[in-house]
């Protein structure tokens, strides 16, 4: 435990740490991208209605604000 709290108080440890959260922040907006493509292939094949996509459209631009804000998505 003494090993653990010295290493998360270094400045390598907090690099390592800032890297992992732009990491983990680059693949929520790869997902929320990837989600997004998928919605517009399912409305051209008329799987969804515009309706649908509207919703699903107004949730993803929420969550991509959000991880752009804080870096998490809720």
């Amino acid at each position: 435990r003494k090993q653990l709290d010295v290493l998360a108080d270094s400045a390598e440890a907090q690099e390592k740490a800032k890297a992992d959260y732009e990491l983990e922040r680059q693949l929520h907006l790869y997902a929320l991208r990837a989600q997004r493509l998928e919605l517009y292939r399912m409305r051209r094949k008329r799987e969804i209605d515009d309706t649908t996509v509207s919703i699903i459209q107004d949730d993803l631009d929420i969550r991509e604000m959000t991880l752009d804000d804080s870096g998490q998505v809720s």
